[in-house]
């Protein structure tokens, strides 16, 4: 035992003896006064309480609570005729318990009573069960309504009753706490023993005989409102009777006006707690412990009530509260001073009042009764309060710093406030102490919104502004990455300059661009070069400084990005990886097809390269900084796609078109050399949809002038070369289908030349024009590619990536000719069997693809052709075009083969066997396309191409399969 409890039970052991001749178990509520003085003097010693009645301290508060329950279970105990040799095992109050005498529940109730820990008693009684809590209750309402009754029975009366209505605090909740222990052994006492059963109970609180009528009672409002009825000769002051018939009328309002919690606006719960902090305490500065209660208060006049009511009516219960009413106001108790400053139980009465009257408004029931208490209650009239602005911030100050409840929420106000603001010690000393409060991007922002408009309205000094600005920095530095690029998207609504859109003292202005210039050095000096890519910490770091200075500015913050990118060597691929980290500097989100260029960014840039003539390192990186800022970025958490810092249509409105002109003598650029602009042009082509819907909207190219078309086709050959090694699968089929455009509008000038053609059948090639005129376009590229001059371009695995891209090409070329291939007649398929299988690429047997369109008839038999269709329609073609179209194609790819380096190229190998595959399969599916000496023309041909080859088994593979084609023509 400690020194602590040795005080404790030296306090109730002299207690006991100044009972004599009685004892501490049978003593009555009268003789109370006489014994209390050496337990309370104890508790003083031990909590620091005084006899005042003061709020105890939360030590105070745990003392007493543990006192509370070690006399309320030594009291259960002994009811329950407890063995003292299973109790010390399981009991861990034993100690302390056993060493005390023993006590009734007269000894219990004035305890709670003396040390105003109606509290606690009600916290304790919350972890009971609900027949077991009603009893306790009614043993509470006899005990008050026993001799001597005094106004401090009817207020610790009412104090439990409120405390009840409040609920227990989320301390009392866990586990190990002083209530959980309580609550175990109470259960364990009351398993353990019949004894202790709401009518046991009874039968043990007090040797009196007059029992209650309703001994089963368990409806918690009708035991407290027909005990305050028994109670009410006994409120004997004004301030007594406005808490009593609060209580009364929240109690009412509770239980049956409401049907879920009321959730007020912050503002309005902030000016209900002035008033009750005000009207409640003459200091300044408010307790902690005092607002948390006035917010308990209110979180219970604005919740229903967890005691439900199911046996007393609303009827009945009006007509208690309007007796009651009437019954004070009759002895002139029930009035309410008219006086600058009002007093707390006015404050309450009148919060009271407005609700129930606004309730009973909407009610449809008990009429009569409805009226009357409206009609009393109207009659009231209750002085105004005045609340400061200094008081609103001190309460909200005192809020965010206990991290009472609701904080977040009065942090937002407070950060909203300008007018608290001008408070500058109390206003400024609680944002730098509850820095983590005011990590909400919308906190921040009211916030950040609040110092603007307090710099644009007030001339604060150098140490004010600096303060403030590190403060709000501070907070934003400690933000998740989303959360500070939702503010700095935020920030740029407001201002492209943030803080510095205002006048700010001149050595505010000099200490950022000092920490400016400190962040963009720490940053290029620790991974800006060009020897390596950045750590993933390194890069986060970066990002954090880089967007802690756009916070402040974002336009000085993009101008130093911008100019690190151009001018520091190796830095652009380092400013683009932290400028995609941080999509909140795009600025708003533009309407689709806004290439208006006018993004921050690009107003940035363009005013760094106007700066000063580039050398061509610098041009290089300008464009590397371009082309990283317009790739889609992919996040790390969850792989989702991050739009694109810079828009390729951005890209192409401000750097681009104004760049470009024709009189397309070529491209008129002397910066640059001619044809640059139109290598360019088809980059940019090939990065997306709608930028290559931009380029080709934007090509001007006087047709009706030979020279200029055959210039331009001649400068896209070179281009084309330039452009397809270094293209991605997906940027290639953007740049083919560039191509075709240019060659279906007749802006790409390409001739076909018969090279590959052993003897010309009377065919009509015009619906392969497109297909026959791309394929020789791409020969010539790779010629131009496999050349001397271009030889030493790429290494071997480039070579394999060219070709992988020109296969692509071919077979998408291959499926655009078989889709113009009519299907057979009856007549002209075999008649014994369904057309053969075409074998593709993958060696795969499947059935040839043919035309969707309308199968020929009468009018246009197998050896007709079809009229050609309008651009956009798919026309149908006769077998022999095909053949002969697929003839070119092999040959074009055979000659590119044995062009390029090493001449084996697996792509181009398998793309060779599938166009003989479908070569093989039209024979098959068309006899009459070709009579047997054209076939043996064609293997005689095809081999004699494929001779070239230098790799032996490829040449013997392609052979074997060229002797396969054989005509089954009668």
């Amino acid at each position: 035992m400690n020194k602590d409890s040795a005080v404790v039970q030296g306090a109730f052991l002299l207690a006991d003896k100044l009972c004599l001749p009685s004892s501490l178990c049978t003593i009555q509520k009268a003789d109370w006064n006489r014994v209390k003085h050496p337990v309370l003097q104890a508790l003083r010693e031990i909590c620091g309480t005084d006899e005042s009645g003061d709020q105890p301290s939360l030590q105070a508060q745990a003392w007493i609570k543990k006192i509370v329950c070690v006399v309320w279970l030594k009291l259960l105990s002994r009811e329950a005729e407890e063995d003292v040799e299973k109790a010390w095992k399981e009991n861990p109050f034993f100690s302390l318990q056993n060493s005390l005498p023993q006590v009734n529940r007269v000894v219990l109730l004035e305890l709670l009573k003396s040390t105003a820990a109606a509290n606690v008693f009600a916290t304790l009684l919350l972890r009971l069960p609900v027949a077991q809590l009603c009893a306790e209750l009614e043993l509470l309402a006899e005990h008050v309504r026993t001799d001597p009754i005094g106004a401090d029975d009817v207020l610790f009366f009412l104090d439990v009753w409120w405390e009840l209505w409040k609920g227990r605090d989320e301390d009392s909740r866990t586990e190990g706490s002083v209530e959980m222990m309580f609550a175990n052994q109470f259960a364990r006492l009351s398993a353990g023993s019949p004894h202790l059963t709401p009518q046991a109970a009874k039968r043990l609180k007090l040797d009196t005989s007059d029992l209650p009528a309703s001994s089963a009672n368990t409806e918690v409002l009708h035991i407290l409102l027909h005990a305050l009825e028994d109670l009410a000769d006994h409120v004997s002051s004004t301030d007594l009777c406005l808490r009593s018939l609060s209580v009364c009328l929240d109690t009412l309002h509770t239980s049956f006006l409401m049907e879920q919690e009321v959730v007020l606006p912050v503002k309005e719960k902030l000016h209900v707690l002035c008033e009750a902090v005000t009207t409640r305490s003459d200091n300044k500065v408010p307790s902690p412990q005092l607002i948390r209660e006035a917010l308990r208060d209110l979180r219970a006049s604005h919740s229903p009530s967890r005691f439900q009511p199911s046996r007393i009516k609303l009827s009945e219960a009006l007509m208690i509260v309007a007796a009651l009413a009437r019954c004070w106001q009759e002895k002139g108790l029930l009035r309410v001073d008219d006086c600058s400053h009002p007093s707390f139980p006015t404050f309450q009465l009148q919060q009271s009042v407005q609700r129930v009257l606004i309730a009973l408004d909407k009610a449809s029931e008990a009429e009569e009764e409805k009226n009357t208490l409206i009609s009393l209650l109207k009659s009231l009239a209750f002085p105004a309060i005045k609340i400061s602005p200094e008081v609103q911030l001190q309460v909200s100050s005192c809020i965010i710093s206990h991290r009472l409840e609701d904080y977040e929420s009065f942090a937002a106000l407070f950060a909203s406030e300008a007018s608290w603001a001008r408070s500058d010690s109390c206003w400024m000393d609680c944002l730098e102490k509850n820095q983590a409060v005011f990590r909400q991007p919308t906190t921040l922002l009211s916030l950040s919104s609040t110092l603007m408009t307090r710099l644009q309205t007030e001339s604060l000094n150098f140490s004010q502004c600096r303060k403030v600005m590190k403060i709000s920095a501070d907070i934003f530095s400690a933000l998740s990455l989303e959360d500070k690029n939702k503010v700095l998207a935020a920030m740029l609504r407001f201002s492209s300059r943030g803080f510095f859109s205002c006048s700010v003292p001149q050595p505010v202005t000099d200490g950022f661009q000092q920490e400016l210039n400190m962040v963009f050095n720490c940053i290029i000096q620790g991974g800006g070069g060009a020897s390596a890519a950045p750590s993933q910490g390194n890069l986060s770091t970066a990002v954090s400084l880089v967007s802690r200075v756009a916070f402040q500015n974002p336009e000085a913050a993009l101008k130093s990005c911008c100019y690190s990118a151009v001018f520091n060597k190796g830095a652009s691929g380092l400013m683009a990886s932290i400028l995609q980290q941080l999509p909140g500097l795009r600025g708003p989100k533009r309407a689709k097809g806004d290439v208006s260029g006018n993004s921050l960014l690009c107003r940035c840039l363009q005013e760094t390269i106007r700066t000063k003539s580039l050398s061509v390192s610098e041009k290089e990186q300008l464009l590397r900084f371009l082309g990283l800022l317009m790739t889609s970025d992919t996040m790390s958490e969850g792989e989702e796609t991050r739009p694109s810092f810079l828009s390729p249509q951005e890209v192409v409105k401000t750097f681009v078109l104004p760049n470009l002109s024709a009189d397309w003598s070529g491209l008129d650029l002397p910066q640059y050399s001619q044809g640059t602009g139109l290598l360019a042009w088809m980059e940019c082509c090939s990065v997306s949809d709608p930028l290559q819907s931009i380029m080709l909207s934007h090509l001007s190219l006087d047709q009706h002038r030979p020279d200029h078309v055959s210039m331009f086709s001649k400068g896209l050959l070179v281009t084309l070369t330039q452009t397809l090694p270094w293209c991605s699968v997906s940027q290639w089929s953007r740049l083919l289908r560039v191509l075709k455009e240019l060659i279906v509008s007749h802006r790409l000038s390409v001739p076909f030349s018969l090279e590959y053609v052993d003897y010309l059948p009377l065919l009509d090639l015009r619906q392969f024009s497109c297909e026959l005129r791309l394929s020789v376009l791409l020969l010539r590229a790779l010629q131009l590619l496999c050349g001397s001059s271009c030889s030493g371009w790429l290494s071997a695995e480039g070579w394999a990536h060219v070709g992988r891209l020109y296969a692509q090409a071919v077979r998408e070329t291959m499926s655009s000719v078989k889709s113009k291939l009519s299907v057979p007649s009856p007549a002209a398929a075999p008649a014994s069997a369904a057309p053969p299988a075409v074998r593709d690429s993958t060696s795969s047997l499947r059935a040839p693809k043919m035309s969707t369109g309308p199968l020929m008839d009468a009018e246009n038999p197998p050896g007709k052709l079809t009229e050609s269709k309008p651009e956009g329609e798919v026309g149908t073609a006769p077998s022999q075009e095909v053949l002969f179209v697929l003839s070119q194609l092999f040959c074009h790819v055979q000659h590119i083969q044995v062009m390029m380096p090493g001449g084996r190229s697996e792509p181009l190998f398998l793309c060779s066997l599938e166009i003989l595959s479908h070569y093989e399969a039209i024979m098959a599916a068309f006899p009459d396309s070709c009579s047997p000496a054209e076939s043996d023309n064609t293997r005689h041909f095809f081999s004699t191409i494929t001779d070239n080859l230098d790799n032996q088994e490829m040449k013997a593979v392609l052979q074997q399969k060229i002797a396969q084609l054989v005509s089954s023509a009668a």
